[in-house]
């Protein structure tokens, strides 16, 4: 019944560690990282190699990162096309290749900024039609009721707008003619000129104009007038670029300010102001930007601090995983901090010797590469093999592999596709440590090819593994550990030649009704060596564990010989600690 119970337990333990593995590669699949997520699906997979979710992930990541390369290319193309219809002035199809290299790759924004600067283009010059049709339609409202003179500014206005356009020109040409030929009768030539000097002098220049027109009319040939009108007409010009300018940098702020784009915006309405400087409107927009900024400011700081100290405190428990997840989250936004990038370097030098692992690879690697080079391939692919589960990002071991598969489907076909597909199940069986099914693959390998060497050799390694497991035993009856107390579980030292396969499985009971943790450390002699936290359940539950100890450098460097267990916040009943050789 106690086996019974203790499969159990296992089963349990490894279907939380399943789907937590599997949550955490979803989260990195949806965030796009997709290496780390295939790192994660590859852990859950080893727990449960049957399960077709994580290998199908697996497969779609590899597709992701293999069309990755065809992608940038077709962007890089979509991209050359886009801006030669840009340059030829061919905006619509332009933006229609820049929408399309975007979609490709959405975080590029040199796609969006071209985007942008055509619609920006574009809306300029609607600006500047909306104004001459405005022109325009003012111009011949004046000219249907006779108003002459007020028609001739509106279509010089429409002139200045679009100076090619000669329907302005010929009806102020037509208009001029009317006028000519009204005033000729009319008197009063003095007072015109009398009244357009005084207001003139006022800055009144639209009807200064005015008087100065009549004037003119009523005297063709008098220069003064003209003289006048010329100047007002350049004064006016003046004025009107000016509110031109500014109004169609006001615009182009309004529009990055609805955009959110605030930096922009705030330049936009600074150079606006240079051209009108006593206008209210600019000055109330960046108050409004500054107000805003500072309000953001504050939310992202107090946002990266809040999550800063979430991520110290599983430091702190040497929670590594979840406090490297939080200084993740805190560079999102924080990029320019180096506080999370040092604390992340510090775990990643806490979680593994990396240089341990990559000499490690590069003797498999040459040793493969050796069998390779003498057509060895049945040699030359278990090292590849076992060289790709050392570093799984690699991708010489997985080309190396895909080649030597090549090389053995050259034969007959039919026998080895069946071959090659036992093989390459057996390879994942193995590197996951599932022997038994391992074992089944290889045997179907072996009847398929009976002159085949590698699924033998392959067989009598896992049989081989398999008889030289051991299991020490520490702890196999009731033991209580009160609250704050480190309790110490002596053990002769594991051999180093096993101990990078070492489990741990500890079995305790929570003797209160609150939750708390539980350290457990391990060392030798007097010195500590590494350790975990294992969080404990409230209500009195018991709970197992299972922890993957030959990872870490200083249980497989030192003759660790005792483990320990503190309790923080409640007591535990501890009923079962083994080590256990993996394989």
């Amino acid at each position: 019944m106690a086996e019974i119970n203790l499969t159990l337990a296992n089963t349990e333990a490894q279907q939380n560690t399943y789907q937590r593995l599997i949550a955490l590669a979803d989260q990195l699949f949806a965030e796009k990282k997709y290496v780390l997520a295939k790192i994660e699906y590859q852990k859950a997979l080893k727990l449960k190699p049957d399960e077709k979710h994580p290998a199908g992930k697996i497969s779609e990541i590899d597709k992701i990162l293999k069309n990755q390369s065809f992608t940038l290319n077709l962007y890089n193309q979509t991209i050359a096309l886009a801006d030669k219809l840009y340059s030829d002035g061919k905006y619509d199809k332009a933006i229609s290749e820049y929408q399309k290299a975007s979609a490709m790759r959405q975080t590029e924004q040199y796609p969006k900024e071209k985007i942008f600067e055509i619609n920006k283009l574009i809306d300029e010059q609607k600006a500047i039609d909306e104004q001459y049709n405005k022109a325009i339609a003012d111009a011949n409202s004046h000219y249907k009721q006779k108003y002459y003179d007020q028609a001739v500014i509106r279509y010089q206005d429409a002139v200045q707008l679009k100076p090619n356009e000669k329907f302005p020109q010929e009806r102020i040409t037509e208009i001029n003619a009317i006028l000519e030929a009204m005033t000729k009768e009319k008197q009063g030539y003095t007072d015109a000129i009398a009244q357009g000097d005084n207001l003139f002098a006022l800055q009144q220049y639209e009807q200064a104009k005015l008087s100065y027109i009549k004037a003119a009319n009523i005297k063709p040939k008098e220069q003064y007038p003209k003289d006048k009108i010329e100047e007002i007409e350049q004064l006016i010009a003046t004025q009107k670029a000016s509110r031109y300018e500014f109004n169609r940098i006001v615009a182009a702020a309004d529009r990055m300010f609805e955009s959110k784009e605030y930096d922009i915006a705030k330049n936009k309405y600074n150079e606006a102001l240079k051209i009108l400087p006593n206008e209210q409107y600019p000055k109330d927009k960046l108050k409004e930007i500054e107000d805003i900024i500072l309000a953001k400011e504050l939310a992202v700081q107090e946002t990266y601090n809040n999550i800063i100290t979430e991520a110290d405190a599983f430091f702190s428990k040497e929670q590594y995983e979840e406090a490297k997840l939080k200084y993740r989250d805190a560079l999102k936004y924080k990029p320019e901090e180096q506080y999370p990038v040092q604390k992340i370097a510090e775990i990643e030098r806490l979680i593994t010797d990396f240089e341990t692992l990559k000499a490690n690879y590069l003797k498999l690697i040459a040793e493969a590469d050796k069998f390779f080079k003498a057509k060895e391939y049945s040699e030359a692919k278990p090292k590849y093999v076992e060289a790709s589960a050392l570093m799984p990002d690699e991708e010489y071991p997985v080309m190396k592999i895909e080649e030597i598969n090549k090389i053995f489907k050259a034969g007959m076909l039919k026998i080895q596709q069946a071959y090659d597909k036992a093989i390459a199940d057996a390879d994942k069986f193995f590197s996951a440590n599932v022997y038994d099914q391992a074992l089944d693959s290889y045997r179907i390998a072996k009847g398929t090819k009976p002159d085949e060497t590698y699924p033998e050799q392959m067989i009598n390694k896992i049989m081989k593994i398999l008889n030289e497991n051991a299991v020490r035993d520490i702890v196999i009856s009731p033991v209580a550990v009160d609250d704050g107390v480190e309790k110490k579980f002596n053990f002769d030292p594991v051999l180093i030649s096993d101990r990078k396969s070492n489990f741990i499985l500890i079995k305790v009971r929570n003797t209160g009704n609150e939750e708390f943790k539980v350290v457990m450390g391990y060392g030798k002699g007097g010195s500590k060596n590494g350790g975990f936290i294992l969080p404990i359940p409230a209500e009195q539950k018991s709970k197992e564990f299972i922890i993957y100890v030959g990872k870490q450098y200083k249980w497989f460097t030192e003759d660790n010989n005792w483990i320990s267990l503190t309790p923080q916040g409640g007591s535990v009943e501890v009923s079962l600690i083994k080590i256990s050789r993996g394989g």
